[in-house]
């Protein structure tokens, strides 16, 4: 039976590669261990336009057919179901520049749950350093290769 992990993190404001690459370097550093990611952008590849910030792609394009991941909706009722479903709550906030609402809610949602959750976040200084957040946070790493030791530590790989 393989474990799995749902990898939270912010989206608005960054590009399509700066969503996907920590998360795939989770992945790939977790699949000989049988440890199933699961990732908000999973079939999103439609919001990749290089440079250009998910947050800034015209709500007309996100929403087409057949884009329907992207819709208010749509996100909520699987991210949702993924951090239900999952063993841990991977959240990486290294390096936040705004506070992600998102981010936050699937964190409220884990603790809902008692699902584990491990935050990669500096030692002091990132914009989600506050008590609520310190409070639902099981385990706390300093970067995503610590994150992925902890992950390995948690599921005793």
């Amino acid at each position: 039976m393989s474990n799995s992990i749902y990898l939270a993190g912010p989206i608005t404001g960054l590009s399509y590669e700066e969503c996907t690459k920590w998360r795939e370097e989770v992945a790939q550093a977790l699949a000989p261990y049988d440890v199933r990611c699961m990732s908000p952008m999973r079939g999103k590849r439609y919001l990749d336009k290089g440079d250009q910030t998910i947050g800034d792609i015209p709500r007309r394009d996100v929403h087409k057919v057949g884009r329907g991941m992207s819709t208010q909706d749509a996100i909520v009722a699987r991210d949702r179901r993924d951090v239900i479903e999952a063993d841990l709550l991977f959240v990486n906030l290294l390096g936040a520049k705004e506070v992600s609402s998102g981010t936050v809610i699937e964190l409220g949602w884990a603790d809902m749950c008692r699902t584990p959750t491990l935050v990669l976040m500096e030692p002091e200084g990132n914009i989600h350093d506050r008590a609520l957040v310190r409070g639902v946070t099981n385990f706390r790493g300093y970067s995503v290769e610590e994150g992925i030791n902890i992950a390995k530590a948690f599921f005793d790989y």
